[in-house]
């Protein structure tokens, strides 16, 4: 990018999907990146009019179920997972991770930060060693609470923790080299699922950055319009997702928009082309 293109873009102030937007922009290949005085666009790539804007989830909080942004909702909980993942190191079998998804009542205090780190941690221990199928299954029968998912259908060959802090914990294994931990999602655990949780975030989101361009009379100012989604609610490769389910995903009336991109808040490199034409 040249120095007229940097005086140009420091004249806005960027937020953090901004500027993972312009990182991914950037590992495209794209150098024509500039920030114009007003938005919409958010900036423009090769004469190309890009807007960025976030995926996330809404959870429902205290007594009094407010809604609130789900990544302030779950920070506290999930910066102490974070941690506690990242002090254990990898899982014991090379080229295998595991996806976590925590679950909480957030209508109810947080849990004490050294009863959480002690009890994940317990719980996470067999798996760093090399383990195999029986260790999985020994760790579900160990921390599945029959009586808390009574009624519900029983999930199917990865193990669910109900430790006793009022945590549950969902893994799922998949083939990733270098073998981590990856913490996917905190949620009250009343949300719908993944996909749909992407569905109504992406359509909310289209219709919301559309109607902004319409209302400003911008949308033939340009030659084309993208749309940058940097997604807060999948925090793995969307690819991890069945065909099915990323069918069901892409399934959006994209307006004018000719090309939607979502790209992790994670990790840039995981990026997926909901559309374009």
């Amino acid at each position: 990018m040249g120095v007229g293109a940097d005086l140009h873009m420091a004249k806005r102030k960027e937020n953090e999907d901004e500027l993972c937007a312009q990182d991914w922009l950037r590992q495209q290949g794209y150098s024509d990146i500039r920030r114009p005085c007003d938005d919409p666009p958010d900036f423009v790539v090769d004469g190309y009019a890009v807007e960025v804007t976030r995926l996330n989830q809404r959870i429902i909080v205290g007594n009094d179920k407010q809604s609130i942004g789900e990544e302030e909702a779950r920070k506290p909980l999930e910066d102490r997972i974070r941690k506690i993942i990242d002090q254990l190191g990898p899982p014991g079998n090379e080229g295998c991770s595991w996806v976590i998804d925590c679950e909480y009542d957030f209508s109810k205090p947080l849990p004490i930060p050294k009863i959480v780190t002690r009890q994940i941690s317990e719980a996470l221990t067999p798996l760093l060693r090399s383990y195999d199928e029986s260790t999985v299954s020994g760790l579900h029968s160990k921390y599945f609470n029959y009586d808390k998912h009574a009624g519900e259908p029983l999930p199917l060959g990865f193990p669910h923790f109900c430790l006793d802090c009022g945590i549950c914990l969902n893994l799922a294994e998949f083939n990733y080299k270098p073998a981590k931990f990856i913490l996917q999602n905190v949620s009250d655990g009343y949300g719908i699922g993944l996909p749909e949780e992407l569905i109504e975030s992406i359509r909310n989101r289209i219709l919301d950055k559309s109607t902004n361009v319409r209302k400003q009379g911008k949308v033939g100012k340009y030659k084309s319009w993208w749309l940058i989604l940097v997604d807060h609610v999948c925090h793995v490769p969307m690819t991890i997702l069945s065909e099915d389910q990323l069918s069901f995903v892409r399934d959006q009336r994209y307006d004018f928009w000719s090309r939607v991109v979502i790209v992790s808040s994670r990790n840039p490199s995981w990026h997926y082309e909901l559309l374009s034409r």
